[in-house]
């Protein structure tokens, strides 16, 4: 087992990493106190029987699965959830599932009654490295993340072997995150991805997953290179709204990183890696003019440059 404080500018928020250990009758959860779950049609399903162990569980709340919740109406049904069960500031929430059910569940737990304690269990590669991570929050109005707030749990558990239910492209979603952890700050990463294809059962997924999750803190917690972490959001944003959502975080994030490289030989290294996990197959349709589109929002920005992998900085732009 390996406990990680990460310190926050406002909160120190403990992590435990370990394989197995939802499975191992919750013991980190403290037993004098009541807990209610939030989690999706998806997991629910495939958790039932675990989630049921809880100690003094008050109820599970199962919202449909999909980016669709992360919206105020399901905001509203879930505070209202909270105050029929008496939900009080001396219970817990328990927040279970991937990057959707971490950003609505934490969004509520960080503004009902002013803010109640929660743990934050993530269950996709995608949470585990990144979302279940960051100080942030969001909910959708018109525009995905259109508001946020900042939110630190109690405690976030990060078990890897849950990710054995994950389906392959959700799994080749969360490597498009450790690509960029490799191509921004540490190219071992790369080495390791690209020599053996990984997967849940390589002998290495564990040590390369604590290594991206140790990254993703040094990023969130300090601000010289906190934003070293958007390294291809820019242009997969912009693919996003021509989209109209139909590609999955990964696949935005894989498209968004090869162009924004301007070196012509990383773009080939990166394309030789994409390729291996199936990130690369909307490449072509993407190769559009970005600059155009960012001069219509005429607005300042921040690139990522990328001079050899492994090695970034940031770039600021005006228009």
């Amino acid at each position: 087992m390996s406990e990680i404080s990460i310190n926050y500018l406002t909160k120190n928020v403990k992590l435990i990493f370990e394989k197995d250990i939802i499975n191992a009758e919750w013991r980190f959860l403290d037993r004098s106190r009541h807990y209610f779950v939030i989690t999706d049609t998806n997991i629910a399903n495939l958790y039932e029987d675990i989630l049921s162990l809880i100690p003094n569980l008050k109820s599970i709340l199962v919202i449909k699965a999909g980016e669709k919740a992360k919206s105020i109406h399901v905001y509203k049904k879930i505070i209202k959830s909270l105050i029929k069960f008496k939900i009080s500031k001396d219970d817990t929430l328990i927040v279970f599932g991937g990057g959707v059910i971490n950003d609505l569940a934490s969004f509520v737990a960080s503004t009902y009654l002013g803010g109640i304690d929660y743990v934050l269990i993530p269950t996709t590669l995608v949470a585990q490295v990144s979302a279940a991570l960051s100080e942030r929050c969001y909910l959708d109005i018109d525009v995905k993340n259109a508001i946020s707030v900042i939110s630190h749990p109690l405690a976030i558990i990060i078990d890897p072997t849950i990710l054995k239910t994950l389906s392959q492209s959700e799994f080749e979603d969360g490597i498009a995150e450790i690509i960029k952890y490799g191509m921004i700050k540490d190219k071992t990463i790369l080495q390791e991805i690209s020599d053996h294809k990984i997967t849940i059962n390589t002998i290495n997924f564990y040590y390369l997953l604590e290594k991206c999750i140790n990254i993703k803190i040094a990023l969130e917690t300090n601000p010289k290179d906190k934003n070293l972490a958007n390294f291809g959001l820019l242009y997969g944003k912009i693919i996003r709204q021509l989209s109209t959502n139909e590609l999955s975080y990964g696949r935005l994030l894989a498209i968004g990183m090869y162009y924004e490289l301007q070196n012509e030989e990383l773009r080939f290294e990166l394309k030789s890696i994409l390729k291996l996990y199936n990130l690369d197959t909307y490449l072509p349709k993407w190769n559009i003019n970005y600059q155009k589109y960012i001069a219509k929002q005429n607005t300042s920005y921040e690139t990522i440059e990328i001079k050899s992998m492994g090695n970034a900085e940031l770039v600021f732009h005006q228009n």
